[in-house]
Order: structure tokens, then C-alpha cells, then sequence
């Protein structure tokens, strides 16, 4: 009996969730489409459209449609990201294609990319909704138009539509959700998916693929398109911490010092450490032994999600003394500890300012050991993509300090304290 009613229990009132791919090429409106989606099937306002930036690396967001969670991973359409959209092709129920319907000059282009996802064995199977996006403005072409210049032929064998949308009011949104999930439910790709979730696999196998999946998460914010020119044409955060380092060392006879808040402070009191061990004097504000700051002095600060009280308050102090002060941040334009940098480090990842909380709320459930669940937590939530890419920067610029001062290996280790 229990077996009976627990059957029954399970069938009311546990969800499918399903994972779908918003892709396209830049400034199609992909992000503009999830935020949407986040209005009109959550409690949860989407951010508005002068608020959306291009996306570096991946958007999460996460809904509830015809009793259906669904997780969809928003994903940088710039051609140097265009790279990455193939490592979340496996996991991929479905994929949303956005085309901008106004700009028929690029047609070609987002014919292109489309193309090369419809080859991709790892997407085999998987039902596509094309999406005619921005149909609110002037020349914006019809589905039917759209769909004869595309000429697919990949698509005469894959469940597709076609949908006429404006991501900026929600027409046509709805609609083309509906059928997504009414063909998902029943796609012999979900079958294949779900089968291969329910499967025991190793527990090294299924470590390296999570490590792998937060490695790649972590790598997107280094990309040759977010580095090479950020916001407001900053050259990248590696260079500007070298030179920044180096002229406070080697020009100034300065010293360096640290400061951050939670895992940001974690990160630089690591930095901290690293550059002692290139024979810099370094330290980290709030230590007894700290020396007073002086004009000669860097002090390098982070404030990822834009600024903290406490950040601000030693920056200011810094600067009060004549120190230059290196600010690492992901909002360089908008936060407030940005009025006390001489130099900023512009590092492009997701933060606590635009996590998506209170879509991340869902418990993972338990597990026996080797399983692979298929409702799994976001791997990075809560800013740790900031604070992973902080690590992974703060080691190249060890290296390349190394090299600008002259400092070799066995010069380095000799530095390490052997009171560990």
C-alpha cells in the first residue's frame, strides 16, 4: 500500500525539469529573451532592457511552465564565445535559437552558427524553437520570410518551430514555451537522457565531469573577447595587475598591500602570499604587523559585485595618503568603490550583484554514491565564479611577475616559510 500511494505521490508531484540552450549570435536578444521569461513564469522581476549587458560566459535561469521546471543557460553569442556553446550540447533537452528578424544583414551569420549547432552529434535529436525575435521594430521580416532564407535541411528529420517574437513586451513568448515543452515531454532525445541520468557511473567519472564543467565555466571569463577589450575598451585585468605591481616595486621601492571582503579577501590574502614569495614586500591590511601606507605604495583591493562599505573605507584611506589603489571588479561602471582606483581590474564574471538567487533555491536531492542527479545544483553559485576566476588570475600574474622581475624558481621557493 505504501508502495501504492508513494507511486502516486511521486507522479502528482514531482516535476520534469528539463535543461534548454538559448543561443544565437551578439546582440540577437537572448538575454533580453531569459529575462523575460524570468517576468512572466516567476515571482521574479527580470532585469530591464537598458540594464542588459552582453553576455560573457553563461546566464542561468531558472522557471516553472505547465507544472515543468525548466533551467535554461543563456550563452555569450560573440564569435570568440561561440567556442563553448558545444561543452553544454550533451546535457541540452532542447535549444532556443534567436535570430534578430531586423537585422536581415546578418542573417547570414546567425545562418552559419545555426548550422554548425544542427551538425553536432551531441545535439542530435534535439528539438529547436527559432525564434524571429524584435518583431516590434521597423523591417522586422515575418517567420515564413525568415524561415525561406534560412533553408534548412537539417530540419526536415528534428521537431522545430518557428515563432514570431518581441522579447522586449513577451509576444509570442508564451507560445513558443508551450510547444517546447509539450515536445520535450515526449522526445525520444528526454527518454535518452533520462535513461543515461538514471545510470550509475563511477565516482572519478562523475568528479572529472563536474571539475570539468566548473573549469569551463571559469576558463569563458578569460575568453579572447572579454579580455583583449572590456568594458569602456579597458585593457585586460593581467596586464593592468603586472604593470601596476611592477612600477609600485621596481619603480616607486613601494610595497604592496591587500584588502577584501568573504571569499574575495580569502583570494588576495592568497595573493599576499605569492608575492612574497617573488621577494615583494606584501601584506594584508588588518594584520598587527601592517606598516602605515604611503605614496610609494600599491594597495589592491576587490570589490566584485561593485563596492562594499568596508572596501571603500580603506581605499579612501589609501588614497588619502597618496597610494595608487588597484581595484578588482565585475561592475566597474556602476560601483561605488570605483571612485577611489587608479587603476582597475575589470574581471568579467558573475558576482552576488547579479546572481540569480532566488533561482537557485532548489535543494539537490540526496544521492546514492556514484549517481548523477538530474536536478543538480548550479555548480557556481552565489558569485564563486568571481572569486574561481580570481584565483586563476592572481596565478598567471605570479607568473609573469616572475618573469618582468627576474625572479627564478628556485629564488621563489627559497622564500617559503618553513613554520607551516
Amino acid at each position: 500500500m505504501f508502495s501504492l500511494f508513494y507511486g502516486l505521490w511521486k507522479y502528482v508531484f514531482t516535476k520534469t525539469e528539463f535543461h534548454v540552450l538559448i543561443l544565437g549570435i551578439d546582440k540577437a536578444g537572448k538575454t533580453t529573451l531569459l529575462e523575460k521569461l524570468k517576468s512572466l513564469y516567476s515571482n521574479v522581476e527580470g532585469l530591464p532592457p537598458d540594464r542588459i549587458v552582453p553576455t560573457v560566459g553563461l546566464n542561468i535561469g531558472r522557471v516553472e511552465a505547465s507544472n515543468t521546471k525548466l533551467v535554461f543557460w543563456d550563452l555569450g553569442g560573440q564569435s570568440g564565445l561561440r567556442t563553448i556553446w558545444e561543452k553544454y550540447f550533451e546535457e541540452a533537452h532542447a535549444v532556443i535559437y534567436v535570430i534578430d528578424a531586423a537585422s536581415p544583414s546578418r542573417f547570414e551569420d546567425s545562418k552559419s552558427a545555426l548550422e554548425k549547432v544542427l551538425r553536432h552529434e551531441d545535439l542530435q535529436g534535439a528539438p529547436i524553437l527559432i525564434v524571429a525575435n524584435k518583431q516590434d521594430l521597423a523591417g522586422a521580416v515575418t517567420v515564413d520570410e525568415l524561415s525561406r532564407y534560412l533553408d534548412l535541411k537539417e530540419l526536415d528529420e528534428r521537431q522545430h518551430m518557428f515563432e514570431a517574437v518581441c522579447a522586449h513586451d513577451g509576444t509570442g513568448v508564451k507560445e513558443g514555451i508551450d510547444w517546447l515543452v509539450e515536445v520535450m515531454q515526449r522526445s525520444k532525445r528526454t527518454e535518452r537522457l533520462k535513461i543515461r541520468a538514471d545510470q550509475n557511473i563511477s565516482s572519478s567519472s562523475y568528479t572529472a565531469a563536474m571539475a570539468t564543467q566548473i573549469c569551463n565555466q571559469i576558463s569563458s571569463v578569460f575568453s579572447a573577447a572579454s579580455t583583449s577589450a572590456t568594458s569602456n575598451n579597458r585593457p585586460s585585468a593581467l596586464s593592468i595587475a603586472v604593470e601596476e605591481i611592477r612600477a609600485a616595486v621596481a619603480d616607486r621601492n613601494g610595497r604592496v598591500f591587500v584588502h577584501g571582503v568573504g571569499r574575495e579577501g580569502l583570494m588576495l590574502k592568497a595573493l599576499c602570499m605569492r608575492l612574497s614569495h617573488l621577494g615583494i614586500s606584501a601584506h594584508c591590511v588588518g594584520d598587527m604587523t601592517t606598516p602605515p601606507i604611503s605614496s610609494s605604495d600599491l594597495l589592491i583591493a576587490s570589490a566584485g559585485p561593485g563596492g562594499f562599505s568596508t572596501v571603500n573605507a580603506i581605499c579612501g584611506v589609501a588614497r588619502s595618503n597618496g597610494a595608487s589603489v588597484l581595484l578588482f571588479t565585475a561592475q566597474p561602471d556602476s560601483g561605488s568603490a570605483a571612485q577611489y582606483a587608479t587603476a582597475i581590474g575589470f574581471i568579467p564574471a558573475q558576482t552576488m550583484a547579479n546572481d540569480d538567487v532566488a533561482n537557485n533555491g532548489d535543494k539537490e536531492e540526496k544521492l546514492s554514491p556514484g549517481a548523477v542527479s538530474s536536478t543538480r545544483r548550479d555548480l557556481l553559485p552565489m558569485g564563486s565564479v568571481y572569486e574561481g576566476a580570481m584565483f586563476v588570475l592572481f596565478e598567471m600574474v605570479v607568473y609573469e611577475l616572475g618573469s618582468v622581475l627576474g625572479q627564478t624558481p628556485d629564488a621563489i621557493r627559497s622564500r617559503h616559510t618553513n613554520l607551516e
